[in-house]
């Protein structure tokens, strides 16, 4: 079963409702990580390849989703996001996770949940295909914009790829 979420204005939808129909990026953050060359700059990153998407005229949902969903109200995320320049939509939403466990384990997080604290983590990016299907990973924060981009264009290109197991192809670069 889906996790369901909420989203920076309190709209509720299941995880799979929101990334099913078309390719997705899905990004995991903490509001309060004290590192700014992790969360916060894995957002702001979000916004610019967001704005590159859109400039582009790509069709692409993007969900950027809290570790922390105790602490991170719908305000606090909208206030999150229009920080870092991120523009919202329909499809373009800050969510957090009713059932945080349930999506932590679907996707594999590598995030140890605290109920006050922010955990070691890593920055997750994750590219989703039209089926919601992970095909790209990028667990660290040395994903570039061009990677991110051609591996949407390849699922673009080549829809079925990701449907007969080929999404080795596809995989974004991480940085060890």
């Amino acid at each position: 079963q889906s996790a369901q979420l909420v989203d920076q204005v309190g709209r509720s939808v299941r995880f799979e409702e929101f990334t099913r129909g078309r390719a997705s990026l899905v990004a995991f953050f903490y509001s309060r990580c004290d590192n700014p060359r992790k969360c916060s700059a894995l957002i702001a990153r979000m916004a610019v390849l967001q704005a590159r998407l859109l400039a582009e005229g790509r069709d692409v949902c993007i969900a950027c989703i809290t570790y922390d969903p105790a602490f991170d109200t719908p305000a606090r995320l909208k206030a999150y996001g229009e920080a870092r320049g991120f523009r919202f939509g329909d499809e373009h939403r800050f969510f957090s996770a009713l059932d945080h466990q349930a999506l932590r384990s679907a996707m594999k997080l590598r995030v140890g949940y605290a109920a006050s604290v922010v955990s070691v983590h890593r920055t997750e990016l994750f590219v989703l295909d039209a089926s919601g299907a992970p095909v790209a990973q990028n667990a660290r924060d040395g994903f570039t914009d061009d990677d991110v981009i051609s591996t949407l264009a390849a699922l673009a290109a080549a829809p079925a790829l990701t449907r007969t197991g080929g999404a080795s192809a596809l995989c974004v670069a991480s940085a060890a």
